[in-house]
């Protein structure tokens, strides 16, 4: 049976080949038809669902590389010198606290020296003054001056101080014994003028007796007038020398009272002068310990160490002879064992992407092959507050990314990342379906073009 029936062609009319094909197969090609058109539906309308809900994730690229968490340590020397060693090459692995350079020592040890001498001078010179103030017999030197006693230095040291207290000593108890002694001279002539007193009193007393019986004769007319004139004038002239020598008395007792304040103002002005000498001396000791650690310091960082374990790296100095001056780099050190992280330059129109609560990210490193090598987990750590100038005009936001340690060993096991690697930050910033992806550049042409100028 055929499923085409053909028609023969009546008398009077032509047969036409394409028409009788047509109508033959109009049912067939109709189906096909709306089938295509199924299909063509079904694969936009899929599309456009999937655009309009399924969620895709959004994240910001950021370009960056590899880096130290605390960076390069920086070798530099705060006061320059001249260089005598380079211990250290470009590349060496080098230990924390490992001499690198080593400057000339003879200023900063000379001007030590120097320091060192006068600090124990002046601790030598306190206690000499120390056993004056007190008084006594000798003098008690400390324990940083007798520790140096095998320096010939400090040894003449210990012995000027020793001369000089028993040489004032000596000079200040002469002066007061010298003035004891005219002081025991003057009680000396006290007692011997206090005896003529004694003598004059007894003269005195008899010439008094003798003159009354001469009145009592002389009322009886039995003596003359002029002996009784004459027991008078003596009585008087012996009160009169009496008088004299009281009054001796009282000058040489003031005079012992001088010479006494005299002995007293001698210790007290050389008391005074010992506090005087104390209070410098005391301002020295004070000064010179602030300034020997300093020089101290100076001398120990003539040696150049190592502020960590790591590399040299970008070695500046090659000249033995030559001088650096103060704050001068003249090398770096990678640090060994230390984290690493990702700093990465975020444009500024993605900044407002990252938002308060945006952690997580993946990581590239560009210098490992695309096609074999996952991404790595990271975190976001911080962003700059400030966008940052860059020496082409342009700038970014510095993000600091540490990477997680598990997904970095799990994707690269027993690989040893460098500082400078360079990195590919996607910063997960949330989801957006991709009509929205399509729709956003429409978007924001429609609001800025609907403005008034």
């Amino acid at each position: 049976m055929s499923l085409v029936e053909t028609t023969e062609p009546t008398s009077g009319t032509l047969f036409d080949p394409y028409e009788a094909i047509t109508q033959t197969a109009k049912p067939g090609w109709r189906r096909s038809q709306i089938a295509g058109y199924l299909v063509i539906l079904g694969f936009f309308g899929g599309f456009g669902g999937f655009a309009a809900f399924a969620p895709l994730k959004s994240s910001v690229m950021a370009p960056g590389e590899v880096r130290i968490d605390n960076e390069r340590k920086v070798v530099q020397h705060p006061d320059g010198g001249v260089i005598t060693e380079i211990l250290a090459r470009e590349g060496q692995r080098v230990e924390e606290g490992q001499v690198l350079v080593r400057l000339d020592p003879t200023r900063d040890t000379a001007q030590e020296q120097r320091l060192n001498k006068r600090y124990l001078g002046a601790l030598a010179e306190k206690a000499r003054l120390n056993a004056e103030r007190d008084g006594a017999m000798t003098i008690e030197f400390p324990a940083e001056v007798m520790a140096q006693a095998d320096d010939p230095e400090i040894v003449a040291l210990i012995e000027n101080e020793k001369a000089l207290f028993r040489s004032r000593q000596e000079q200040i108890s002469g002066q007061v014994q010298l003035l004891l002694e005219v002081v025991d001279q003057t009680r000396t002539v006290i007692d011997s003028t206090l005896e003529q007193v004694e003598s004059v009193n007894k003269q005195i007393e008899l010439l008094e007796l003798e003159l009354a019986d001469v009145r009592t004769l002389y009322e009886k007319g039995l003596e003359r007038r002029s002996r009784v004139l004459a027991l008078e004038r003596g009585v008087i002239g012996l009160a009169g020398q009496r008088s004299r020598l009281l009054g001796d008395i009282a000058r040489q007792r003031q005079r012992i009272n001088e010479m006494e304040l005299r002995a007293s103002q001698v210790e007290n002005e050389f008391q005074a002068n010992v506090i005087s000498n104390l209070n410098l001396v005391t301002d020295t000791i004070q000064d010179t310990a602030e300034q020997l650690p300093v020089v101290a310091g100076q001398v120990e960082r003539l040696e150049i160490r190592a502020p960590r374990t790591g590399r040299v790296v970008d070695l500046r100095i090659h000249t033995l002879g030559g001088v650096i001056r103060g704050s001068e780099v003249m090398m770096d050190i990678v640090p060994e064992d230390e984290p690493l992280i990702i700093v990465a330059r975020v444009k500024p129109r993605d900044i407002d992407e990252l938002t308060h609560g945006v952690t997580k990210v993946q990581v590239r490193l560009t210098s490992f092959s695309q096609r074999f090598t996952h991404p790595i987990a990271a975190e976001l750590e911080s962003v700059s507050a400030d966008s940052i100038s860059d020496t082409k005009g342009g700038s970014y936001y510095r993000a600091v990314i540490r990477l997680d340690p598990t997904s970095l060993e799990n994707i690269l096991p027993g690989v040893k990342l460098s500082s400078g690697m360079p990195a590919l930050a996607m910063i997960g910033v949330g989801e957006k379906t991709l009509l929205a992806y399509i729709m956003e550049p429409l978007t924001v042409s429609f609001s800025m073009a609907l403005r008034e100028p």
